[in-house]
């Protein structure tokens, strides 16, 4: 009899231990927040916007965009609920094409008596990023705008930031895409204004 009493209890601990464990490590799963880095994936419905002043009051065509690729992640802020964006994205535009520049560009400009601005090479742009937080069914959860950064034609521009919006770490657990898009705001290089 106290044999069949310690089988029945040892049974019933056996399976409330399990009931626990198992309840804190489903608790834990429910609280998963990915901290590698993610593949960014281009908006398709609109990769690269222009601002008024770019497309329409610049004097210089904008060079095409070769390829838009980077990567994000989470970033932990210590004894916080929220976190952070942390992201790498390259831009590589195509050279400054110089035969369909205005010819204004193409000769240097005396500033001063003693400084000169020379002529073009290359045309640079203040732009910025938007990221787009996407849960697995394709729903919107947040959207991120960056700072401002200046990037160049003829090179890889390579952009390494943290976001300044805070992003709950609710929104964190749903996000299973990340989408980016470049915005053009103001050609640094046009004379026209």
């Amino acid at each position: 009899m106290r044999k069949k009493i310690f089988f029945v209890l040892s049974l019933i601990i056996a399976l409330l231990l399990g009931f626990f464990i198992g309840a804190f490590f489903y608790s834990k799963s429910l609280d998963f927040i990915s901290y590698k880095w993610k593949v960014l994936t281009l908006n398709q419905e609109s990769k690269i916007t222009y601002s008024t002043q770019v497309a329409i009051e610049s004097d210089i065509a904008v060079p095409g965009i070769k390829k838009i690729e980077g990567k994000a992640k989470f970033i932990k802020i210590e004894s916080s609920e929220s976190i952070q964006l942390g992201y790498k994205v390259t831009i590589s535009m195509e050279k400054l094409d110089l035969s369909k520049i205005p010819e204004k560009y193409k000769k240097s400009i005396s500033i001063n008596k003693r400084w000169e601005e020379p002529p073009i090479e290359e045309v640079f742009y203040e732009a910025n990023l938007s990221f787009l937080l996407k849960d697995k069914d394709g729903f919107n959860l947040k959207e991120i705008s960056t700072k401002s950064f200046t990037i160049s034609s003829g090179k890889d521009n390579v952009i390494q930031r943290i976001s300044e919006d805070l992003i709950t770490k609710a929104i964190a657990r749903r996000t299973k895409d990340i989408y980016v898009q470049l915005n053009l705001t103001k050609c640094l290089t046009s004379r026209s204004q």
